[in-house]
C-alpha cells in the first residue's frame, strides 16, 4: 500500500477548481487556464487552447504562483487584456509571465475582488 504525503493529501481540488492547501485555498491551474479561454473567446480568438497555465508550489508556506503561456498566434490582444484587467504591466517576455495566487483568484471571480457586492460596495 503506497503513502501519501500529507502535502499531497492536503493539496486535493474540489469540483470549484479551487486547492485547498493545508491553511489557505487556492486556485487550480485547470479552473485558470479554462477562466482564461473564455476571457478570449470574449475577445474573438477563436484558439481552442489559448493559455497553458502551471501552478508553481512555493516552499515555506507561501501561495503558490501561476506561469501563464499564450499559445495563441494573436497574442498581443490577449496581452493587453490581461495587463488591463490586472491593472499592471506583464513581464518575462512577449507570451510569458507569472501571476501570483491573488491575481490567479481575482481573474477566476470575473474580475471582482474578493468581498466585492453586487452594486459596487465593498462589505
Amino acid at each position: 500500500m503506497r503513502r501519501l504525503c500529507s502535502a499531497t493529501k492536503a493539496a486535493e481540488a474540489d469540483n470549484s477548481g479551487v486547492v485547498h492547501g493545508m491553511s489557505a485555498q487556492h486556485p487550480h491551474a485547470s479552473a485558470l487556464e479554462q477562466r482564461l479561454q473564455q476571457l478570449a473567446a470574449e475577445i474573438s480568438d477563436a484558439t481552442p487552447k489559448p493559455f497553458r497555465v502551471d501552478m508553481v508550489r512555493i516552499h515555506g508556506g507561501k501561495p503558490p504562483v501561476y506561469s501563464l503561456v499564450i499559445l495563441s498566434y494573436a497574442k498581443e490582444p490577449l496581452r493587453r487584456m490581461l495587463e488591463q484587467l490586472l491593472d499592471r504591466p506583464l513581464t518575462c517576455g512577449v507570451s510569458s509571465f507569472m501571476i501570483r495566487a491573488d491575481e490567479a483568484q481575482y481573474i477566476l471571480s470575473n474580475g471582482q475582488p474578493k468581498g466585492l457586492a453586487g452594486e459596487g460596495q465593498y462589505v
